[in-house]
């Protein structure tokens, strides 16, 4: 079970079940640690500025660096430089458990991007789009738990 621990201004998402009640993030920061540095320290940062997201970019900021974390792993264990290419690299393996998950991360790769295109590459003004406290949680939350699967999944078939 995840839910969402708010004291104050600050947020923490729990994911709770009889083995572990770590936040979401330190799962998917553990999971990345012996799989691909870039992950790690991309998940580490974003637990160090979970709670300093205080503006509309600090929040961009955490959320793409979450992302950068999911990218760097589907490509790690899809086997291409491309994410498209990577998850459907995934998705035909067969071992990664159902399609509609493994699908899941290009979903969110092109949500976020679809709906905040200032996140990784800047924009014109008239295409920001503010991101608040609420969504930069979710995505986050949303990116780690697919992170989490991902990884799972994975040290089960190897």
């Amino acid at each position: 079970m995840i839910y969402l621990l708010k004291t104050g201004q600050n947020y923490k998402w729990i994911l709770g079940n009889e083995k572990t009640d770590l936040p979401i993030t330190q799962e998917a920061k553990n999971r990345t640690k012996s799989t691909s540095r870039q992950a790690h320290e991309e998940i580490s940062n974003v637990i160090q500025k979970i709670n300093c997201m205080n503006d509309d970019r600090s929040r961009k900021e955490n959320v793409r660096r979450a992302l950068n974390a999911m990218e760097a792993i589907v490509k790690e264990y899809g086997n291409s430089n491309d994410i498209k290419q990577a998850i459907n690299n995934i998705k035909e393996s067969k071992q990664y458990g159902p399609d509609y998950i493994v699908k899941e991360g290009i979903s969110i790769f092109h949500n976020i991007q679809e709906y905040f295109p200032d996140l990784r590459h800047g924009t014109l003004d008239s295409e920001r789009k503010e991101m608040s406290q609420a969504e930069a949680v979710y995505w986050i939350n949303k990116i780690c738990t697919y992170i989490v699967y991902i990884c799972d999944m994975h040290t089960v078939i190897f």
